[in-house]
């Protein structure tokens, strides 16, 4: 007899709040910088950036999303103690207001059919 365990997902999300005018500095800052940061810790992979579209068209200001798998809720208190508060001053030592963020995490839940 097989049994499946199904194992939930737990993804970290963080969202960017970003001036216009810093989006290439700030893709190339998350390419140099940010996905470095987190692949240290072996714990977060498969990182995705999303543009988020926003309903109401904002001329100076663009939103993006970058998204981490973890492999427990466990792995995040490493994010939380150390790996958020160098990205964080990071940020805002290289684009101070320009650039804003915040973070959440998503864990998968059961569906029923």
């Amino acid at each position: 007899m097989l049994i499946f365990v199904k194992k939930t997902m737990i993804l970290l999300n963080t969202t960017f709040y970003l001036d216009q005018r810093v989006i290439d500095e700030w893709h190339a800052w998350v390419q140099a910088f940010y996905f470095p940061l987190m692949a240290k810790s072996a714990t977060f992979v498969n990182p995705m950036i999303y543009r988020i579209h926003q309903q109401e068209k904002q001329e100076e200001a663009v939103s993006f999303a970058i998204q981490f798998s973890a492999s427990s809720l466990h792995d995040l208190e490493l994010w939380e103690k150390e790996l958020n508060a160098m990205m964080l001053s990071s940020l805002n030592e290289h684009f101070g207001e320009s650039a804003l963020c915040f973070s959440t995490v998503l864990e998968s839940w059961p569906q029923t059919t």
